[in-house]
Formats: C-alpha cells, sequence, structure tokens
C-alpha cells in the first residue's frame, strides 16, 4: 500500500510539476486531460486482453507510448501481461516510442527483462532506436532488470549487446 500510494504522490507531482513549467513559459500542457483518459481507455482495454476495445481505444486517439492517469503505458503493460498480440498491435501504431517511460521510468524493454518474456524482449531489440541502456527513475538498467528477475538468458543477450554496461550502478 505503501508504495502504491508513493507512486501515486510520485506521478501527481511529476504532473503538477510539468504543468507549471509549461505554464510559465506561456505553453498549454503537453497532455490534456482527455488524453489521459483516452490512454486509460487504452490502460483498461489491454487489461481486459480485449483487440477490439484496444482497436477502439486506438481509433479514438489514445495513445500507446502515453500516460494514463496514474502513469501507466499500455505498451509496458500489454509487456507485464503478456500479451503478444496486443504488443504487435500497439507496436504496428505509426509514431509509438519504444523507449516511452512509465511513472517509474520503466520502458516495455526493462518490463520484458524483468517478467522474462523473451519473445517480446527479442522483438523489442530488434527495434530500431530501443535503448537497453535506458534507466528507470531509480537508475537501474534494462541489464538490472535482467538479473533481478532472475532470466539468465536475457542477461547473457543483454551482456553480448555493444555498449550495454555491466558496470551501470544505480541511485541506490
Amino acid at each position: 500500500m505503501k508504495s502504491l500510494l508513493g507512486f501515486m504522490v510520485m506521478v501527481l507531482l511529476t504532473s503538477t510539476q510539468a504543468f507549471s513549467k509549461e505554464k510559465a513559459r506561456g505553453q498549454a500542457p503537453t497532455q490534456a486531460r482527455s488524453q489521459i483518459e483516452l490512454n486509460d481507455q487504452l490502460l483498461d482495454a489491454v487489461v481486459e486482453g480485449s483487440i477490439a476495445s484496444v482497436n477502439r481505444a486506438l481509433a479514438a486517439g489514445a495513445s500507446p507510448s502515453g500516460r494514463g492517469f496514474l502513469g501507466r503505458i499500455a505498451l509496458t503493460e500489454a509487456v507485464d501481461r503478456g500479451l503478444p498480440k496486443i504488443f504487435d498491435r500497439l507496436m504496428a501504431v505509426p509514431g509509438i516510442d519504444p523507449n516511452a517511460k512509465n511513472g517509474w521510468g520503466t520502458t516495455a524493454l526493462m518490463q520484458a527483462a524483468q517478467s522474462g518474456n523473451l519473445e517480446i524482449f527479442s522483438r523489442l531489440m530488434a527495434v530500431p532506436g530501443a535503448d537497453p541502456n535506458a534507466k528507470n527513475n531509480r537508475g537501474q538498467t534494462v541489464l538490472m532488470n535482467a538479473a533481478s528477475g532472475g532470466n539468465l538468458t536475457i542477461f547473457n543477450r543483454l551482456i553480448a549487446v555493444p555498449g550495454v554496461d555491466p558496470n551501470a550502478k544505480d541511485n541506490g
């Protein structure tokens, strides 16, 4: 319960800080409430596991790499739930950001490494621009997520990727 409350406070503070910075610059907030609501509809469709509901939410303008109210992202949620068909549908949306971070700073690649979903991990690694060195809000990398999840196959694949830093340190 404490971690959920802390996460909600973090999301609200982050949203408030972003809004304040944009307001100070005379800009409109980058994600209107209606967009967040659309993204939440998409998240609900992913949780349902319904491709038809996913298609309706996308047609309405939801973003597969945009945050919902609690900072969740549909793409990361599909990876977490092991939904390859929904993952494929989301990845087919033009302009999707494979490195989009949820409220904790977790990317879809980090989630695949943590959960041990080798199929989705391999597909994400093949996406141009997917960042195997991404760090979450605690400074943890994709490699660290694979290790903490006990996913040796993914860990070994990451170690073999040029540029992945096995000596990276988190914020703790």
